[in-house]
């Protein structure tokens, strides 16, 4: 197995974001037939290039308030090292059915690669000659419910003797994610090999966290 930097690269190219991936490229994706490669290509920014955090305030009947916090990252890319390494191992549940065609065209099944495209080729090839980490930079683009969090303030005579207020908060953070990436999470990354290199390899995604906070005023 080629190290990763030579397989695909993150570094800082003149007229190009900065920093961003470049590699193998398929120019034919989703044609029925075998991969076109470009070598050295441009395959996108590594980080995203806008990041939008919309946020909401809520109160209802003058005690109860909810708080939301969303996040949308758009322009950036990750390299999905995950999917590669077990698509490898014949481990990948999305390169399953197209390894079993790749193997039956290998026995002299004319026509088992009829509607495999020529990115499902690439990715999912059988092949370890033919295999790149390149192949699997993707778009990681996301939105992300934050957080939710909802507030009750207690009324007076629910207030313990000797406080102004007290108030009861129940919080969420990471509930929702909404993205076309096929890795772990669009938003981890394991940065050991450079100072460039993002890439999605065997990381934790963001945790789904909840709390309940209670708070006196004096």
């Amino acid at each position: 197995i080629l190290p990763i930097e030579t397989l695909s690269r993150t570094y800082v190219e003149h007229g190009y974001p900065v920093p961003s991936y470049f590699g193998n490229k398929v120019t034919n994706p989703n044609a029925f037939a075998d991969p076109i490669i470009q070598p050295n290509a441009y395959l996108g920014a590594t980080y995203p290039s806008r990041i939008i955090s919309p946020s909401m305030t809520v109160t209802l009947w003058k005690n109860l308030t909810l708080d939301a916090i969303g996040e949308w990252q758009l322009g950036g890319h990750l390299l999905n090292a995950t999917a590669y390494q077990n698509a490898f191992l014949g481990v990948w549940q999305p390169c399953y059915a197209v390894q079993d065609k790749l193997r039956a065209a290998a026995n002299g099944d004319a026509g088992a690669l009829d509607d495999v495209t020529a990115l499902q080729r690439a990715r999912c090839s059988i092949n370890g000659a033919t295999r790149d980490y390149a192949y699997w930079v993707e778009p990681s683009d996301f939105f992300k419910l934050r957080s939710i969090t909802l507030t009750y303030a207690l009324p007076a005579h629910l207030t313990p003797n000797g406080m102004h207020n007290a108030s009861l908060s129940i919080s969420g953070r990471n509930l929702w994610t909404s993205t076309n990436y096929t890795g772990t999470d669009p938003e981890v990354a394991d940065i050991a090999t450079n100072s460039f290199s993002r890439r999605d390899y065997y990381v934790f995604p963001s945790y789904r966290t909840f709390t309940a906070t209670l708070r006196f005023g004096f």
